[in-house]
């Protein structure tokens, strides 16, 4: 924690609550010390603290817990106006960020950021330390549409992160003045400036390769939508269909031709012979009988039933005459 308590505009740590609470407060804590969030630890017996302070127009914390997954999901974004550049300089522990459409591993020396306007995923797959700078988007940038430039990169070491992430460490320990404010976000400005040239562009084909991986490993989730794919990749929902557009394809369409696809080889299957049409569809995420038929129907242009037979059928044939 930071070492002198009495500068601190606040401090939490899940050692102040009994353990059946830790979950809440720590909830409670990271929204409170950063935006709207939500949390799920990793294991049984959450560890967790964090103290900051405001500095200006910016807030430097300290964090550290054991292993959890933070996210902001659309819902959350929609539902308040916090526009925040995240700055966080990774002390210890791996870690993962999936953030506007990349996939990025942290590990200990790491200086990265994020936004508050895009959904993302932290995950800690150990006890993990960090020091965050928390600054307001129009403090740094005049549009937002730069934030898909300047985060979710690894920004390349050199002089400006490097007096940027020792100050940060620094002024955990020591008093933290108005007049800090200023340089701090020269710096900021400079360290973020310093990942355009290193980033290759994003292509739209390699946004929606990585969300057909994700949804054929997730095809069987009933509940599985466009929202749960942009959210595992980072990204926005808008962002995602974008991609798929360039395509004149959707991911809703997506996932539903690859759901159709899936059962109608499992049908073909001589071993699913006795299965009911109903629990085929249910396992391939299929609300309902009806719907599974329907869209069958329309994607193929015979019943699961009628599919189904012919298969066998010829399964039968092929068999018979390699008697």
């Amino acid at each position: 924690m930071f070492a002198s308590p009495s500068r601190l505009r606040s401090e939490f740590s899940t050692s102040q609550v009994k353990p059946a609470a830790a979950i809440e407060h720590w909830h409670h804590a990271i929204c409170q010390a950063f935006t709207s969030l939500d949390v799920e630890p990793a294991r049984t017996g959450l560890s967790a603290s964090l103290a900051w302070r405001d500095v200006g127009r910016l807030r430097l914390l300290h964090v550290l817990g054991s292993p959890q997954s933070v996210w902001r999901s659309d819902s959350m974004i929609q539902a308040d106006d916090a526009a925040h550049i995240i700055l966080m300089a990774h002390r210890e522990g791996s870690a993962t960020l999936l953030h506007r459409g990349r996939s990025v591993a942290l590990h200990p020396g790491m200086l990265i950021a994020m936004d508050t306007l895009s959904p993302y995923r932290l995950t800690f797959h150990q006890n993990f330390r960090q020091d965050v700078l928390r600054l307001p988007v129009s403090a740094l940038i005049d549009h937002p549409a730069e934030l898909q430039q300047l985060t979710a990169t690894p920004i390349p070491p050199g002089f400006v992160p490097e007096w940027l992430a020792a100050g940060l460490q620094a002024l955990r320990a020591g008093s933290a003045e108005a007049a800090t404010e200023a340089p701090l976000l020269e710096l900021a400005r400079l360290a973020l400036l310093s990942v355009v040239p290193e980033r290759a562009q994003d292509s739209a084909s390699a946004r929606v390769n990585r969300a057909k991986q994700f949804i054929r490993a997730h095809l069987r989730r009933s509940e599985l939508g466009p929202g749960d794919v942009a959210q595992a990749l980072g990204i926005s929902v808008r962002q995602l269909q974008k991609a798929f557009a360039a395509d004149d394809d959707s991911p809703a369409a997506f996932i539903l031709r690859e759901r159709l696809l899936a059962a109608r080889e499992q049908l073909a299957r001589p071993q699913h012979r006795l299965r009911s049409i109903s629990s085929v569809a249910v396992e391939w995420g299929f609300a309902d009988a009806s719907h599974f038929i329907r869209s069958f129907r329309r994607m193929f242009d015979t019943t699961p039933a009628a599919w189904r037979r012919e298969q066998l059928e010829a399964s039968r044939s092929d068999r018979d005459q390699t008697r």
